[in-house]
Formats: C-alpha cells, sequence, structure tokens
C-alpha cells in the first residue's frame, strides 16, 4: 500500500492534502476529522513522507521481523488513523484497514509474531548457542 501511496504522490505536499481533504468533507465521524485534518494539513510537506514512509517502515518491519512491536505500534496507529480520517471514503477501503487494525492488534496482543522473527533470534535470552537453539527449537 505504501508503493501504491508513493507513486500516487501521496508522499508530497499536495498529494497528501488533496486525499485528506477530500476524505474530511465525506467522514461522518466530524469529531474526529475536526481535530486531526487541521493538525495534518497544517503541515503537508511533513505528514504526507511521514504517512507513506512509516507505512513502507512498519510493513517491513512486520515482513523481515525486526523490532516487530515497535513495527506493530506504528502499523496499529498508521491503520486506525487511516481508518478513521478516510471513513467517508470507498468501502474496500475502509474493510482493509479495519482488517489490518484487526490483525495488528492480534499480533500484539497475542505475541504470535515471535515465532517467526528476527527479533527471537537477535535478542534472545541467554546468547550462548541462542541460533542454534532458534533454529532447532531447543531452549537452553
Amino acid at each position: 500500500m505504501s508503493t501504491g501511496h508513493h507513486l500516487d504522490g501521496v508522499a508530497t505536499a499536495d498529494g497528501f492534502q488533496k486525499p485528506v481533504g477530500n476524505f474530511a468533507k465525506t467522514d461522518p465521524l466530524q469529531p474526529y476529522t475536526s481535530v486531526m485534518v487541521p493538525i495534518v494539513q497544517s503541515a503537508p510537506g511533513l505528514f504526507g513522507p511521514l504517512f507513506v514512509f512509516g507505512m513502507l517502515a512498519a510493513g517491513l518491519g512486520l515482513m523481515v521481523g525486526v523490532l516487530t512491536p515497535v513495527a506493530l505500534v506504528g502499523a496499529v496507529w498508521l491503520s486506525l488513523n487511516n481508518m478513521l480520517m478516510s471513513f467517508g471514503a470507498s468501502g474496500v477501503h475502509h474493510s482493509v484497514n479495519t482488517l489490518m487494525l484487526v490483525t495488528e492488534l492480534g499480533f500484539l496482543w497475542t505475541g504470535a509474531w515471535r515465532p517467526c522473527s528476527l527479533d527471537s533470534l537477535l535478542f534472545q535470552r541467554g546468547a550462548a548457542g541462542s541460533l542454534r537453539c532458534a533454529t532447532i527449537g531447543h531452549r537452553s
């Protein structure tokens, strides 16, 4: 999704202001958007790239499994904000953000990311033999 937003020009100031302004006009959650839209539109040159590259960093962190809890918290924040600010967008847009948010919260809550992440190798307790133990599934 971040690549699509980047190619659509959302990382630029003008490219960021347009969709946020359009979504906010049709948004039924006006109490939220009335607070957030002025904030993000006050510095579109900052928030546009932050939004797009934050999505990229969170996605790569989750795919590679490095600093996974940090990536999950960032992804939850982005999904929640995107879902609430673009509530008036298409149903597909809203349902994708809802699905991502539920999945991210599930991983964060259960820790299901631990066995398959590089974090488990990098930050494992008892560093002696941790790579061997992690690859064959034994604990020291």
